[in-house]
């Protein structure tokens, strides 16, 4: 086979000194320092040797493992959340005189009397 006939030159060979500069390190210092540790706490029988550090998570107490709820929570609802009552919070003051009579000064009985049987059958609700 002729030289001419290949379609791509063959790479140099490499020294032997260019073979031993690859790294040795098979994570890198980021991927070591953030990956998941075990957890640790001062009740761990086999806990690692690391350098001193006055918070370190071998030194610490264990986690509990459930949370205790509020004493005064519950979990209970009682009724329809999504049904609301619109008038719920509505003053007496508000519900026995309301906006009547504040927004026009009409002195036709008929439409007076119609306003006042609207307006008390909204103090009845």
């Amino acid at each position: 086979m002729c030289i001419r006939d290949r379609p791509y030159h063959p790479a140099p060979k490499k020294l032997p000194a260019e073979m031993v500069t690859r790294s040795s390190e098979i994570e890198s210092f980021s991927h070591s320092q953030h990956r998941p540790r075990p957890s640790l706490s001062v009740s761990s029988k086999h806990k690692p040797l690391e350098r001193y550090n006055p918070n370190a998570y071998r030194n610490r107490l264990p986690l509990p493992d459930v949370k205790m709820p509020l004493s005064n929570s519950s979990v209970v609802q009682i009724g329809d959340r999504g049904a609301q009552d619109r008038r719920h919070f509505v003053s007496t003051n508000r519900n026995t005189y309301g906006n009547f009579g504040k927004v026009d000064y009409i002195s036709n009985t008929g439409i007076l009397a119609a306003r006042t049987k609207w307006h008390h059958h909204q103090q009845d609700k």
